[in-house]
């Protein structure tokens, strides 16, 4: 294959040469279709071949990842690919593959079951592919995009560039640049450099600055709009905040600034601030389901008294998110312990049924009555015992 390609792009280059024109050669992956193409002609449960940016990876409740092309979307699953009958897919690595990688997918279109929403993508295989070629035949061969230039070109002949603006009609095959999430910022920070997150937006008009919080994968930076003065005395031009309130999904392209304290920095300056669609689903606090509860009571004096908790993950969307112990009035003999999950408000959300499990060490403190018996309820499980 290799040998074929490298004979029809030197075939090409001697035609060039002679004067005639140059011929499209080059093929994005010739059998493979985009999202676009795969959805405006959609068949089920049938191997296809498909290719696209990889998005979201990482940044989902459930193994899976958004494929982009052509304009459209569809989520790709690479595990928990478990048929009506129970009949289980063989999970596909993924390892290697990154958010912004172009790859190119076998695998198979499934309409709605009980495990799969419609339009779901199984994979078979994924391998990285070239980057996406357009022109002509948009997805087939012709030009890629220039991004410093904010043009194109063919991929063999960078002076063949046409500005963007001439061919507004390949604007929907301009790769979107891959936003991180706040937690794929901060494990490996640069500073100082433009780059592009997301996440949903807190504290605005609540803090003494023009910033608010940005959150998502679990971790948070402020991001500033106004007042961002460089150490030489440069301040760089506010950005509009007008529209966004908390509680919106955003997408800040800006820098990290360096700090001399926390490490890493969480303080980010925006160079423009756009709103979005949640990358994440919204989610609300639900009385974890409670699998097992243990009385464990430390050597010391006074006996220090800890409550061991097992709490249920019922669904791979599920994530824990708190406990809390309330507060005992006067001589009550019952303490009152609660377990918070996380799930998406919206239940139309596929979630693969696999049942995980969360432990916990509670601290109850050492103000007990020797030889007394308390009731300690946990959601709705209770579990008795006698003070030492």
């Amino acid at each position: 294959m290799k040998r074929v390609l490298v004979v029809a792009v030197g075939l090409i280059l001697m035609a060039a040469l002679v004067g005639g024109t140059l011929a499209c050669a080059l093929q994005a992956e010739e059998e493979a279709l985009s999202v676009a193409e795969l959805l405006d002609n959609p068949v089920y449960d049938t191997p296809v071949t498909i290719q696209g940016e990889v998005t979201l990876l990482g940044e989902l409740f459930c193994p899976c990842f958004v494929l982009v092309s052509g304009g459209e979307t569809i989520q790709v699953w690479y595990g928990l690919m478990v048929e009506d009958d129970g009949t289980e897919r063989p999970p596909v690595s993924v390892e290697g593959i990154e958010n912004g990688d172009w790859v190119v997918i076998t695998g198979a279109l499934k309409q709605a079951g009980q495990h799969t929403s419609l339009n779901d993508f199984w994979a078979i295989s994924i391998e990285k592919g070239e980057a996406q070629i357009v022109g002509g035949t948009p997805g087939s061969c012709g030009y890629v995009w220039d991004v410093e230039r904010s043009g194109w070109h063919r991929p063999w002949d960078p002076d063949s560039f046409i500005r963007a603006e001439d061919k507004p009609e390949w604007d929907k095959f301009i790769p979107s640049p891959v936003a991180l999430s706040v937690a794929e910022l901060l494990h490996n920070p640069v500073y100082d450099t433009e780059v592009t997150i997301h996440g949903k937006v807190s504290l605005l008009g609540e803090v003494r600055c023009p910033c608010f919080e940005l959150t998502s994968g679990g971790e948070t930076v402020f991001v500033w709009y106004d007042l961002m003065l460089e150490d030489d005395g440069v301040q760089r031009p506010s950005v509009s905040v007008e529209g966004i309130q908390n509680g919106d999904w955003v997408i800040v392209a800006g820098e990290l600034k360096p700090s001399e304290g926390q490490l890493p920095s969480r303080t980010f300056w925006a160079s423009n601030i756009e709103r979005s669609e949640p990358a994440e689903p919204e989610m609300v606090k639900v009385p974890a389901p409670i699998d097992d509860v243990d009385i464990r009571i430390a050597e010391s004096w006074p006996p220090q008294y800890f409550l061991h908790v097992v709490s249920g993950l019922p669904n791979t969307c599920a994530r824990f998110d708190s406990f809390s112990v309330a507060p005992r009035t006067g001589d009550s003999d019952t303490i009152q312990v609660e377990v918070v999950n996380l799930e998406p408000a919206d239940g139309l959300i596929a979630c693969a049924e696999v049942y995980g499990f969360v432990e916990h060490t509670i601290p109850l403190g050492s103000d007990f009555i020797s030889g007394k018996r308390y009731i300690v309820v946990v959601n709705n499980v209770t579990q008795a015992f006698v003070a030492q």
